[in-house]
C-alpha cells in the first residue's frame, strides 16, 4: 500500500516560536492517532489537536485504539546533515479490527487540545483496515518527519 507523508506548514511555526514541547526531553509525549476518511489535511491552517480531533477514528468501532491515539516510543530528534529528523518505533495496534485513512503525528504533552500542536500526517491513500490482525505503521527507513535547512 502507498503512503505519503506530509508536513503541517504550521509545525515549522510552531518550533520557531517556541510553541512545540522540547522533543528530547523525556516527558515529552508525541502521539500517533488515527483518523477517518472524512479527514481533510489542510497544511496550511490546522494547528492543533483540536482543530481536526473530530476527524478521529473511534475507540469504540475500532478495538483496541484509544482515544487519542498511541505515543510514539523510543522517540529521537536528531541532526543528520542539513536536516533535523524525529524517528521513533514502528505503531502496532496488535489484534485489532481497526479502519482508518490517515495517521496524525502531533505534540501531546500540553494538557490542552488547543496547545497540543500538529506535526505531520500519513496518508494511506485509501482506508486501511484489519480483521484481528495487526495494524502497523512502518515509518520510513530515514525517518518519520524531516525538515531541511535551505542551503
Amino acid at each position: 500500500m502507498a503512503v505519503t507523508a506530509r508536513k503541517y506548514t504550521r509545525a515549522n511555526y510552531n518550533a520557531y516560536r517556541g510553541n512545540l514541547s522540547d522533543p528530547v526531553d523525556g516527558a515529552t509525549v508525541i502521539k500517533v492517532a488515527l483518523m477517518e476518511e472524512s479527514f481533510v489535511f489542510n497544511q496550511n491552517i490546522d494547528d492543533n489537536w483540536d482543530d481536526i480531533s473530530e476527524h478521529e477514528i473511534s475507540a469504540a468501532e475500532n478495538p483496541p485504539y484509544e482515544e487519542g491515539g498511541q505515543e510514539l516510543a523510543n522517540k529521537s530528534f536528531d541532526v543528520e546533515g542539513n536536516a533535523v529528523v524525529l524517528d521513533g518505533d514502528n505503531i502496532i495496534w496488535p489484534n485489532s479490527n481497526i479502519t482508518a485513512h490517515y495517521a496524525v503525528i502531533y505534540d501531546a504533552t500540553p494538557a490542552e487540545d488547543t496547545d497540543k500542536k500538529l506535526l505531520g500526517i500519513q496518508d494511506f491513500d485509501g482506508e486501511k483496515s484489519t480483521s484481528d490482525g495487526n495494524f502497523e505503521i512502518q515509518w520510513h527507513e530515514n525517518g518519520i518527519l524531516a525538515v531541511e535547512a535551505l542551503s
